[in-house]
């Protein structure tokens, strides 16, 4: 057998069968639409609170907690840094002059001066471009990500495979609400590398991207429980290949958190707020007497059974992922805001991968032959 016909056999049993030009054309298309939009929305609920405008975020002036999660706007800063005062100055004297661009960049100080429906502020382009470019950066990055997740995690049907990047792009957006912040879509990225990393066993890259996640937000913390759980699920915890890594991420979490609050130990505000009693009670009190109609209780239940359908063949790594669930849901009772569902990102991909598995069960899609199912 020729090496061509043993490299066609091989990608049919994988499922990676290659799709006709024009299915990829329109595959790629829908991924640019979707995408394009969740994008959109993203940004219509940029700079929507005053407490964590983007330049506030840049230029160390937010308040605590919201300061910590520094890692987008710290790069954002030294980036500008690149740019010469003069031509920051020519970029937000062009913002003023130009009608088209008052539409977009609407707010001096206040988001409730913002007149249009994107609010980016007026005094600060170059930083905004900046960041606005960093961010379309980590939603392809997360798209990115989450196919090759899939991949790793299930094979078969590519004609479902070429909608998976649209899929995870879409629903992402019933996640933004009130408002979106800068390390938003950096924390979706950061999570499915994460989960990516674990499924390949590729710890150095575990290990970088724990570090930027714990730049990025403090609850990077809960990927250690999606760890140690993983490694616990395969009999593996008490190796020491698990001691070093569980210590690394220990210390390496330690060691950010310490010198992040030490560095902002002047700002305003306080280490976490608490929310409980003036937010989550009232809104915990609204959803109990809430009357649910029949289409939203329909397409709950359809979502956790596709969530549970076929549970044993589900990939371990996802599995593994919805230990978040509990840590999560006791934070943001304490200290987020219940129906802030944003919060909640890093459950997206073990969600979302498990739901996609479900539905493309339909189509003929299947675990794939490496993937962990059986612990």
């Amino acid at each position: 057998m020729s090496s061509e016909s043993s490299t066609h056999l091989a990608t049919r049993a994988s499922g990676r069968e290659p799709l006709p030009l024009m299915w990829k054309l329109l595959a790629g298309l829908c991924v640019l639409l979707t995408a394009s939009w969740t994008f959109l929305c993203y940004a219509a609920h940029f700079n929507n609170y005053e407490r964590d405008m983007l330049s506030d975020a840049v230029y160390y002036r937010t308040d605590r907690p919201l300061v910590y999660r520094t890692l987008l706007p710290t790069t954002v800063n030294l980036l500008s840094r690149l740019v010469p005062e003069n031509t920051k100055q020519k970029a937000v004297q062009l913002v003023k002059r130009d009608r088209f661009l008052r539409t977009i960049f609407t707010v001096d100080r206040s988001p409730h001066e913002g007149a249009g429906s994107l609010k980016l502020e007026i005094n600060y382009p170059v930083e905004t471009a900046i960041a606005l470019v960093l961010m379309v950066a980590c939603l392809l990055g997360f798209l990115r990500a989450i196919v090759l997740l899939y991949d790793r995690c299930y094979s078969g049907s590519p004609g479902f495979r070429a909608a998976v990047p649209s899929v995870a792009a879409a629903g992402i957006v019933p996640w933004l609400s009130y408002t979106s912040h800068p390390y938003d879509l950096v924390s979706l990225f950061l999570s499915a590398l994460s989960f990516l990393s674990l499924a390949q066993h590729r710890w150095r890259q575990y290990l970088l991207v724990f570090l930027l996640s714990c730049i990025n937000k403090e609850t990077a913390i809960l990927n250690t429980l999606v760890f140690i759980t993983y490694f616990a699920a395969q009999g593996i915890l008490r190796t020491r290949l698990a001691a070093i890594l569980i210590s690394a991420q220990l210390a390496i979490y330690a060691a950010v958190k310490g010198f992040i609050t030490f560095a902002f130990r002047a700002n305003n505000g306080t280490v976490a707020e608490f929310h409980l009693l003036d937010i989550n009670i009232p809104i915990l009190r609204s959803w109990i007497g809430h009357h649910y109609n029949l289409e939203q209780l329909v397409i709950a239940g359809i979502l956790i059974s596709a969530l549970f359908f076929r549970w044993h063949t589900k990939p371990l790594v996802l599995r593994c992922g919805l230990i978040l669930i509990f840590p999560l849901s006791i934070l943001g009772l304490l200290f987020g805001v219940l129906d802030e569902w944003r919060a909640h990102t890093d459950l997206y991909t073990p969600l979302l991968l498990m739901i996609l598995g479900s539905v493309g069960f339909l189509f003929g899609v299947r675990p794939a032959g490496f993937c962990q199912t059986n612990r």
